[in-house]
């Protein structure tokens, strides 16, 4: 009998894939009163959908990652090997309700566009981000996140872009597990 030796790396790739690919269903969410960009219905059928500037951003790559040492949640959905994403940043204990992004360069709740050029930022007051549940990891079974997110994505003020963005009609519902520094060996 073959046994197989697979790597920690290797192990915890087909692990997040298979939460990835397992984590797809249906859901309802009603829309907020304080942000009207929300329809009041929504249905999630994947993992990760939103329009930039009102066409659909077909990721082929989506990432949800708890940082130990920040306590920090990422959900980021990339395209074209990595060369385009939205990355969305909150604490990684945070509670269903619909929260405003904070400045990106020092907010723990912040959202971001990357058009494979530059990087742009949604600043205070520009975007909102609603949790509508959280289930965090417990002991060695991954959490889950479901959501909806729409922001203006303007450039930093270093920059000397002048594009903005609209993203919107964002939804996501992702698995995700804390990693640990031990996970990278």
């Amino acid at each position: 009998m073959r046994t197989m030796n697979l790597s920690v790396s290797t192990k915890l790739f087909l692990l997040v894939s298979a939460m990835a690919f397992s984590s797809c269903e249906k859901w309802e969410v009603e829309g907020s009163p304080n942000n009207p960009s929300i329809p009041t219905t929504q249905v999630v059928t994947e993992p990760f959908f939103a329009k930039v500037d009102g066409t659909e951003f077909v990721e082929s790559n989506v990432v949800a990652s708890l940082s130990a040492w920040s306590q920090t949640l990422s959900v980021e959905a990339s395209r074209n090997g990595g060369e385009e994403f939205v990355r969305l940043k909150m604490n990684a204990s945070i509670s269903a309700g619909t929260y405003d992004f904070d400045d990106p360069d020092v907010g723990l709740m912040a959202a971001y566009y990357y058009d494979g050029n530059s990087i742009y930022g949604a600043p205070s007051g520009t975007g909102s981000l609603t949790i509508v549940s959280n289930i965090e990891p417990q002991s060695g079974i991954p959490g889950e996140i479901k959501g909806t997110f729409s922001f203006s994505a303007s450039p930093y003020s270093f920059s000397s872009d002048t594009d903005s963005y609209t993203i919107s009609e964002g939804q996501f519902i992702v698995n995700y597990q804390q990693m640990m520094v031990e996970d990278y060996k």
